[in-house]
Parts: C-alpha cells; structure tokens; sequence
C-alpha cells in the first residue's frame, strides 16, 4: 500500500532488507553503498549489510516537538495560549499565566506549522476567542459569545485538510474555552478585584 501511494520506494518486510535494499540508492550527490554480494552455502549469490547500524532516541527537545506537531495537542496548545493571555490581561496578574500561555502558543506555532492546515481557520479560531474576550469585557454573555462559539467551532473542524482533529480533543477545546470564558473568567475577575466585605 506504501509503494502504491508513492509514500516509499523500498519493498522491505525486514530492518536488514531495508539496510541491503539501500544499496545503490542516491542520497543528494551520494550513491549508498550499504551491501554486498556473496555466496551461499548452497552456492546462490546473496546480499549482506556491509554497515553498522545503531538506533537513536530524540532527545528531550525532540520529543517535546514531536508530540506538539500531534493534531490535537497543537490545536489545545494554541487555546490554552490564548486563553492563558485573555486570563493575564483580564485579571492583571503578575505574569505567570502570560509567561505560560507564550510557550504553549510557541509550542503550538511550531506544531501548526508543519502540520497541513487552512489559514482562515486558525483566524476564525482567533476571532472566536476574541469575540469571548468583548463579552468578558462588557459582563455579560451575549451575541459576542454567541458569534464567537460559532467561529471556534467551524474553524476547529475545518483546521486541518489531509489530517484528522480528534473529536474528543475538538469537543474537548471547544467546551473548555466556553466554560472558560463564560463561568471561569468572570469569577476570577470578580475574585482579583472584588472588595473585601466585612460584617
């Protein structure tokens, strides 16, 4: 099915197939040297690997970008930036949530960056959680809210072409940001600048 797809041109149901199958191959301006052939014990010409071959794990670094590029945690990467800022700026912290929310949105940048996505969707995703943001501002949860819920759910579902955004992970976003916005926000405001009552 590879080979139909045109997503590999080496038929190799083995690790040492593979190596042998690399001979030969042109890398850039270098051809492979990966086999040679000899004589079986039945006298029929066979191939070896005339390489060492040794496994590498990702380092840390690596690793952190390989799962930021999932579908999923990249487009939850890039809510929990947003919000985490619209936290920062609601509710005049001293810098942790905006600190946070900048490396999830650096994290999500990359991920969204080598994943296929539709631009104009990203931005609905952006103006849906701007549209939160004016009603967190006025108090009240109303057309902005409801203009924004739609957006964040049309350019979730169509963020991506060629790749699949997890249901759970899309009903997931989309859920947290409203109870976020519309429960979460309000509170939180109420709770940094609300004046101590007494008796």
């Amino acid at each position: 099915q590879a080979l139909d797809a045109k997503v590999a041109t080496i038929n190799a149901p083995t690790f040492g197939d593979f190596i042998v199958s690399l001979d030969g191959q042109v890398v850039g301006n270098t051809t492979l040297h990966t086999a040679e052939v000899y004589t079986g014990p039945n006298g029929e010409l066979r191939r070896r690997p005339t390489v060492d071959t040794e496994f590498r794990k990702l380092t840390i670094v690596e690793q952190l970008l390989h799962t930021a590029a999932s579908p999923s945690v990249a487009y939850l990467l890039l809510l929990i930036g947003m919000l985490l800022a619209a936290l920062e700026f609601f509710t005049a912290g001293i810098g942790i949530a905006a600190f946070c929310g900048a490396g999830a949105l650096v994290l999500s940048s990359y991920g969204l960056g080598v994943l296929p996505i539709r631009p104009w969707a990203l931005i609905l995703i952006v103006v849906g959680v701007f549209g939160y943001c004016i009603d967190v501002q006025s108090g009240v949860a109303r057309v902005w809210t409801a203009a924004g819920t739609v957006a964040l759910a049309v350019g979730t579902f169509r963020l991506y072409q060629h790749v699949h955004l997890s249901p759970l992970g899309a009903v997931a976003g989309i859920a947290g940001t409203a109870l976020f916005m519309i429960a979460g926000m309000p509170a939180m405001g109420r709770a940094r600048f609300s004046t101590p009552t007494i008796g």
